[in-house]
């Protein structure tokens, strides 16, 4: 439908559709590819644009390394969450960890079987490992497509919390935490089944749980669960143009986990200034390529360039600079947007808890200088 319609670039939303989006032009038909450059706002999966990913479908390999360059993100990798992560299920369960008193730190994972749910859980694992190298690790994942008004979650909330260690395939005693990153729709049915059936063994969240959709589904059952995720917004003057038009429109501010707003403006704000850059010394704006927007992409954040803010007086500034031939450096809502080679972008991260139906932010770190994460003293106040 999109190389149909003419598409010259493409604004995606998680892993997993961006995964197959992308994959067309990686296949052996020619006729389906899209070439346009894609802009994904929720690919927070460390192997999507890694050029060392690997996957048994040699199209996905493909896909994922991103070797064409098409695919950009607006949205950090999820690994920069896994120590945060870990230190918060850790005090979570209490007494270093080890939270039953059994002599064993034991976390079980669970995650959809997905780029997003694999990096996410593989990412927990390893940052735990490191931290409690004496650690009993549990990994269990499920069907992405599986139906959220099945009996699976259940089934599995049973699984994550028995004695039993499916990894290993030993018993080894009860967890002391699960910790759970699954696609939003899913993690929302597990949560539900995890919290209705009381087992007594603290939840942490991984990021594509906090949404909206969870406290409007979830309702009373939603108030107390945590989670660890991508920052509704980085601090700075395109926040605060964010915030203040957020307001204005809905009469609150954005919670925690409503962050695809942030991305999803980002990218609309990277689409047009790369527009304006491509088609600038075309007759016909209408005969721009995708290849030439792909290019363009590459014009945006030139540390020696104008700063560019979001928003119409931000596109009003980067008319005339552009027209001139002039270097910008667009710094947004999410982040600085400052791609590295593999058009990874870094930006913040937030700890968050649902208070009467609510996400709360109790902690902000910034990313934007990489790993670790740096925390802020208390998220800034709009």
């Amino acid at each position: 439908m999109l190389v149909q319609e003419g598409a010259k670039l493409v604004i995606t939303d998680n892993s997993n559709n961006t995964v197959s989006v992308v994959r067309d032009d990686y296949d052996d038909d020619t006729t389906n590819d899209l070439n346009a450059p894609i802009l994904c706002v929720l690919c927070g999966s460390s192997v999507i644009n890694n050029p060392m990913a690997t996957n048994t479908d040699p199209i996905t390999q493909a896909a994922l390394r991103n070797g064409k360059g098409w695919n950009f993100r607006t949205i950090q990798d999820s690994k920069y969450f896994a120590p945060i992560a870990v230190a918060r299920a850790l005090a979570m369960a209490g007494n270093n960890g080890d939270g039953n008193h059994d002599g064993l730190v034991k976390g079980s994972l669970y995650g959809s079987n997905e780029p997003q749910g694999l990096a996410s859980v593989g990412g927990f694992a390893a940052a735990l490992a490191a931290a409690v190298p004496t650690a009993s690790i549990e990994k269990i994942f499920h069907d992405p497509a599986a139906d959220p008004n099945g009996t699976l979650w259940a089934t599995d909330s049973g699984r994550l919390t028995d004695n039993r260690n499916e990894t290993t395939n030993v018993v080894d005693g009860l967890p002391d935490f699960v910790y759970e990153s699954s696609l939003p729709g899913t993690a929302i049915a597990f949560t539900k089944a995890f919290v209705q059936g009381n087992y007594g063994i603290p939840l942490l969240h991984g990021a594509p749980f906090g949404n909206e959709t969870a406290t409007l589904t979830l309702g009373d059952l939603a108030n107390g669960q945590e989670g660890v995720g991508y920052a509704t917004y980085y601090p700075g003057p395109s926040a605060d143009f964010f915030i203040s038009r957020y307001m204005q429109h809905f009469g609150k501010t954005p919670e925690s986990h409503e962050r695809d707003g942030a991305t999803t403006y980002d990218a609309i704000m990277l689409a047009a200034l790369a527009t304006l850059v491509a088609t600038k010394d075309l007759d016909d704006p209408s005969t721009v390529t995708g290849a030439q927007l792909r290019d363009a992409m590459w014009k945006l954040n030139d540390p020696t360039g104008t700063e560019i803010l979001a928003g119409p007086d931000g596109i009003a500034k980067a008319i005339p600079l552009i027209k001139a031939g002039m270097p910008i450096n667009y710094n947004g809502i999410s982040g600085p947007l400052d791609w590295d080679a593999n058009a990874f972008v870094l930006g913040a991260m937030a700890h968050w808890t649902i208070t009467n139906s609510h996400f709360v932010d109790e902690e902000l770190y910034d990313c934007t200088k990489g790993a670790p994460c740096t925390q802020y003293i208390a998220p800034p106040a709009y």
